[in-house]
């Protein structure tokens, strides 16, 4: 037996002996196998830098390292620390196929210099949770730095510059909801305060610190609330993790290598205050101006925004249910979703449907709103792809009353009363329509000048544009025109007013319109049949008029213009609409078939850009 086992010894001595005698061959192992893990064992160790404890106490908590003369260890790719999908995972280098090199002992390393930043991170335990929220700085890691770059006998070593490091805040809730209620700061280093973006991401900046070849650096990391005064009492809390490191070499600016030890996700960090409440709590509720307009099919549209106010307490929203004043119902099939949205983040706190014209939203996570601070929420909706305008009404207004929104004082621990709540909610009206919501009327490009004469002058210019996706059509434009240091020939009649189309800047024979007089200034253009304006097109059309010159100084003579809309909502066919004096007349064509007979035609009730801005525009000289 004794002989056996010396035979086999000596065997593998020369299977050894063997191996040396080639060149240097590759051998690559796929992960996770057995014969994968035996070579895994034999690489670490056979390695070139194994481990040596340091006697020497060193800021960065590292291990010492020796050379190995007998073999070396090259992996195929170097890797970096990569971020975990889950952030409690601990970092590991991502799978790969890992291949040996074996090499003759004497292998020249000439010219070779490794640049190597390692970063240690060691987490801060909390000793117990914060029950007072204060601007007093929460130690949550210690950060040592080295340079471990290595060169090959005396070639000189490029010193490496530290550039960032960049922190991830995540499994935040409560106080921490908003992450730009906090900032990290460098202990011991005035100014040093880096604040954290809307994504949780803190990027803390060093300005290419230097280090050479074996110089290393430690600081402390703390995080800070920025204003406890406008923070709520509320209890929350956080993780932080060591998402990031840059670094370079300092002549040619070479991006490092950089290894991450440690441990860089830090334990929850919570904090726990004790409820705090002064006076009465009071809740109060405005709305932010959103003006109403018309809404086409399938489109998304912002149609109210509330600002919440707390006082004497820090609150949070349960629950708010919105309702509609006008469609008596119709809007639960015109309006296919609402989302209530946080102003300040963009977070979608809720979505609803209308049913029987109310909406119902419950926030599953808490909107806080601090004491003495606003928040405010605001509601999209998305309209349906089609709309039936001839058989129901297709306007809405959201109002919210006091009842309907359900909040909690902190301080408290108990629901506000309705008597401690004060709104003053007034909403506009919006008007679904099949198509060509987007319908605008805004003034063009104007003459310089017009002259004054028997005869028709262009005065004015306005353009109607369609960027919808569906045609448009219309059918009366009714303008308000004021004359200063002038008057109509003969007086005022049907015959000093035409409307003309504008192509390219000449008048072109296009649908004619047939002026009559309304009361003031104002004078009415009804089509012949229609004039359609194609989806995503517009048209210019001109304003002439015949003057005649009235005693004065001439350089104040002018001609005022505005074309106007309509106060009230009015639908049904082209001479349905036109009998019920309308200013403005248009149809969405979602008639089928679409013809001046068809139900819709709708009055300027609305119309983005209508009633125009007034537009004075002076005579010539």
């Amino acid at each position: 037996m004794k002989h056996m086992f010396k035979k086999f010894i000596v065997f593998g001595f020369l299977l050894f002996a063997t191996g040396m005698c080639f060149e240097a061959q590759a051998i690559t192992y796929n992960p996770y196998t057995s014969e994968y893990w035996q070579n895994l064992v034999q690489r670490y160790s056979s390695s070139s830098n194994q481990y040596r404890p340091s006697l020497r106490r060193s800021f960065n908590w590292g291990p010492g390292y020796y050379r190995n003369r007998q073999r070396r260890v090259i992996t195929r790719d170097s890797w970096e620390p990569e971020t975990p999908s889950d952030p409690t995972t601990s970092y590991f280098p991502p799978v790969r196929n890992t291949t040996i090199y074996r090499s003759r002992q004497n292998t020249s390393l000439t010219g070779q210099t490794d640049h190597q930043l390692t970063v240690h991170v060691n987490s801060i335990r909390p000793n117990q949770d914060v029950s007072s929220i204060t601007s007093q700085p929460i130690r949550v890691f210690q950060i040592g730095v080295s340079n471990n770059s290595r060169g090959v006998g005396t070639d000189f070593v490029e010193p490496v510059l530290l550039d960032t490091l960049t922190f991830q805040m995540f499994s935040n809730s409560g106080i921490a909801s908003d992450p730009t209620n906090f900032s990290l700061v460098l202990e011991g280093v005035e100014g040093q305060e880096f604040e954290f973006e809307q994504n949780g991401e803190v990027t803390l900046r060093f300005q290419k610190a230097r280090l050479a070849q074996g110089d290393s650096l430690s600081f402390n990391v703390a995080l800070k609330v920025d204003d406890p005064s406008f923070t709520p009492h509320v209890p929350g809390s956080l993780r932080l993790r060591l998402f990031r490191t840059t670094a370079v070499t300092e002549s040619s600016q070479q991006s490092v290598r950089t290894i991450l030890t440690g441990s860089p996700i830090s334990d929850y960090i919570s904090f726990d205050p004790a409820p705090q409440t002064t006076g009465t709590p009071q809740f109060s509720g405005t709305p932010h101006q959103i003006f109403g307009k018309t809404l086409s099919a399938s489109e998304e549209a912002t149609v109210l925004a509330l600002n919440f106010s707390a006082h004497y307490d820090d609150m949070y929203i349960r629950e708010i249910t919105l309702e509609d004043t006008l469609s008596n119902g119709g809007v639960d099939s015109f309006i296919n979703k609402i989302e209530a949205i946080n102003s300040s983040t963009g977070e979608v706190l809720d979505t609803a449907r209308f049913t029987n014209g109310r909406a119902h939203f419950q926030f599953s996570r808490r909107f806080l709103i601090p004491r003495n601070s606003q928040r405010q929420i605001h509601f999209d909706v998305q309209t349906a792809s089609r709309i039936n305008t001839g058989n129901q009404s297709s306007q809405f207004r959201l109002q919210l009353d006091p009842a309907d929104i359900e909040v909690w004082g902190i301080g408290s621990g108990s629901e506000i009363p309705l008597s401690n709540k004060n709104f003053s909610v007034q909403t506009d009206t919006f008007v679904v329509v099949q198509s060509g919501g987007g319908m605008r009327v805004s003034p063009a490009s104007q003459p310089n000048g017009f002259a004054v004469s028997n005869n028709l002058n262009q005065v004015y210019r306005f353009q109607i544009s369609n960027p919808s996706n569906q045609d448009v059509s219309l059918g009366r434009i009714t303008l308000n025109i004021t004359l200063s240091g002038l008057s109509y020939p003969g007086g005022r009649s049907a015959d000093d007013f035409q409307i003309k189309q504008i192509y390219g800047g000449q008048e072109v024979s296009g649908t004619s319109f047939t002026p009559s007089l309304g009361s003031g200034n104002t004078v009415t253009f009804d089509t012949g049949t229609e004039l359609l304006i194609n989806r995503h097109s517009q048209v210019e059309l001109a304003l002439k008029l015949q003057l005649e010159d009235e005693p004065g100084d001439v350089d104040a003579d002018s001609v005022a213009v505005q074309v106007l809309g309509d106060s009230s909502s009015m639908s049904g066919t082209l001479s349905e609409v036109r009998s019920n004096g309308a200013n403005f007349i248009w149809s969405d064509h979602s008639g089928r078939p679409h013809t001046t007979q068809s139900k819709d035609w709708l009055s300027g009730y609305l119309v983005n850009g209508l009633p125009t801005n007034t537009v004075v525009v002076k005579r010539n000289p």
